[in-house]
């Protein structure tokens, strides 16, 4: 008799027990589930945020990239160039005041010849077209002339002094041709595409004879070198 009550309590013991094990698996595949859940919605609010962010940083970096350049009016333009050429044209005349050079007061009084006749063009297209010049918003020139003309200024001989105008003029007229043809580009009226288009091959002109000169310069330097070894 005793035998036969055990099975039917072993029986209900191990239905109790299987029963258990149903609940704590149930309860972890809960958990389970409700942490994939979170990680989803986490992944999903960074992947919004992220593309938030990017989008929202895009115009910045394109407005950056662009500069004011790519924004001048014909005014800015025309004041821009014109601006350059007034720069040319005061260092040039003090050149022709302080060096001894002849080649350099030479091409210095091409400077003043040549740009004062661009300028003078510009004048009256600014004229011609009913525009009123206006210098761009991060217009440097003003600066890099002061600057410029302090270190010439500041020249210990006349030699230095040829040496520092000669090399600013090799820089300018670089920074000058390359300014030039974006602006040539970017220009609204056919006239001033065409002004600056007549100036590109004067402003080529003078940076190759100040390069020619620069390297004369350096080869004499070099000469008076060794002479004094």
């Amino acid at each position: 008799m005793q035998t036969t009550s055990i099975h039917p309590l072993l029986a209900q013991k191990k239905d109790k027990d299987f029963i258990s094990i149903l609940v704590i698996l149930a309860a972890l595949w809960g958990v389970l589930w409700v942490t994939g859940c979170a990680k989803k919605t986490d992944t999903g609010m960074t992947d919004s945020t992220s593309t938030t962010t990017a989008t929202t940083s895009t115009p910045a970096t394109t407005a950056t990239t662009t500069g004011t350049t790519a924004s001048m009016s014909d005014a800015n333009i025309i004041a821009a160039l014109s601006e350059g050429d007034s720069a040319e044209i005061t260092e040039a005349k003090l050149a022709m005041a302080k060096s001894k050079n002849p080649q350099v007061k030479a091409f210095a009084q091409m400077m003043i010849t040549d740009h004062t006749k661009m300028k003078n063009d510009k004048a009256n297209l600014a004229k011609q077209l009913n525009i009123t010049p206006q210098p761009p918003a991060n217009d440097q020139t003003p600066s890099q002339m002061t600057s410029e003309l302090s270190a010439l200024n500041s020249a210990s001989s006349s030699r230095a002094f040829d040496s520092i105008y000669v090399n600013d003029a090799v820089v300018d007229h670089q920074k000058d041709l390359s300014e030039a043809t974006q602006m040539q580009s970017q220009a609204s009226a056919p006239q001033l595409k065409t002004a600056i288009g007549q100036a590109l091959p004067v402003i080529q002109k003078h940076l190759d004879h100040a390069q020619m000169m620069q390297k004369k310069m350096e080869g004499s330097s070099m000469a008076m070198g060794k002479q004094a070894r």
